[in-house]
């Protein structure tokens, strides 16, 4: 296959994805200024947050051990909250990484993305 043919494949494959404007996960998203969530096809979701900011001093803290960002993926179950976000089967993550910094909690996000698709694809 070319590299043109895979960017084409790839670019089709997110025309599919639904890119969700609210926070997902992490009980104190709200006071994480970096996010990411995108629905896949399969019913899977793809959620990143991070830069967490403390309330009483608004430093960056890490929000798990070693990371400052993270990204889990949740089955949902096809329905839908009134807001549009999908509603989580199970809250225990089906896979989860930490990151340090936003360009690597991007990057990783997009390869969640594509390897759950992918893997949706394959099941």
């Amino acid at each position: 296959m070319s590299r043109v043919q895979e960017v084409t494949d790839e670019r089709t494959q997110m025309d599919n994805w639904k890119w969700l404007g609210h926070r997902q996960h992490y009980c104190a998203a709200s006071r994480c200024e970096f996010s990411l969530a995108t629905l896949l096809p399969s019913g899977m979701l793809v959620s990143t947050i991070g830069d967490y900011r403390n309330p009483l001093n608004n430093e960056i803290e890490k929000i798990g051990a070693g990371r400052t960002f993270e990204t889990m993926v949740f089955r949902t179950t096809g329905k839908f909250q009134p807001c549009g976000c999908p509603v989580i089967e199970n809250w225990n993550e089906v896979e989860g990484r930490g990151y340090m910094d936003a360009k690597e909690a991007t990057e990783g996000h997009m390869a969640m993305c594509r390897k759950w698709e992918k893997e949706a694809d394959n099941g």
